[in-house]
């Protein structure tokens, strides 16, 4: 039997949010041969900390930023549902959830990657509405009854791979390798990196801390700290150098099937 290609979608809520919680993992899966995409929930109409941002123009930079870094990390194509950043509630759960169904039974994925629904201590809003729409659509994806308008054929998420999630069960080993291409994909996100930096600034200057230090640093290498220290602190978790951590539901039956097999 001709073994099928394999396809892995990410879905996000925001057009940096892969990069950073899974772009080493995307990259080796792209390496590996898979076919990967991105499906960037809202518009990032929100990501800048200046009250005089055209919003119109961040949107139209964001999404040649997010296409930039996925060009880097080896992803096929990027879509984008262009809901508001920021305001993902307004959107009912189950218009959310059919627009994902379209998308899983468009690219077919055997493993698809977003946030843990189940992460108690999510602020943001939008990450927290992707995350069940998302992980509720690779389960209903392939009951025909539901969306039949849709006029695709049902189709069978192998497995869901679940970033930021409080009790991981998979750590995905990076190597330094792997760390400075995910770097320089985070890179290409220039505004939010700015931001990023403004924002941890702005934090520890609230809290008395002395940043002089920092300020004599550029983007690319205050990056390159936080990403680096993050993946060794997930690293440490897994007991790899550095890391990323997902909890990884296997969907359907066929985990429990193989066990019955085996035990005949």
């Amino acid at each position: 039997m001709m073994k099928m290609k394999e396809i892995v979608l990410a879905i996000s809520a925001h057009p940096d949010d892969i990069e950073f919680f899974a772009g080493g993992t995307i990259l080796q899966f792209s390496r590996a041969g898979k076919d990967v995409y991105f499906l960037i929930t809202t518009n990032g109409c929100r990501g800048s900390l200046d009250p005089q941002t055209d919003l119109e123009e961040l949107v139209t930079t964001r999404k040649g930023e997010a296409r930039a870094a996925a060009e880097i990390l080896g992803v096929k194509d990027v879509f984008f549902l262009d809901y508001e950043d920021g305001f993902l509630d307004r959107v009912p759960h189950l218009e959310l959830r059919e627009r994902y169904i379209y998308y899983l039974r468009k690219l077919k994925p055997n493993i698809v990657l977003t946030f843990d629904p189940w992460n108690p201590y999510e602020p943001h809003s939008d990450h927290r509405k992707t995350a069940l729409a998302a992980f509720e659509s690779c389960y209903f994806c392939h009951y025909p009854l539901f969306h039949p308008e849709q006029n695709l054929a049902k189709h069978f998420v192998s497995e869901v791979w679940l970033f930021r999630s409080p009790t991981p069960n998979n750590w995905v080993s990076l190597t330094s390798k792997d760390l400075r291409v995910k770097i320089k994909a985070l890179l290409k996100h220039r505004s939010q990196m700015q931001m990023l930096v403004q924002e941890v600034l702005e934090q520890l200057q609230a809290a008395s801390v002395d940043t002089s230090i920092l300020e004599q640093m550029d983007i690319k290498t205050l990056v390159d700290i936080f990403v680096r220290q993050e993946a060794e602190n997930v690293g440490k978790e897994g007991k790899q150098k550095y890391a990323e951590a997902f909890k990884v539901f296997k969907l359907g039956y066929v985990e429990d099937v193989k066990k019955i097999l085996q035990s005949l």
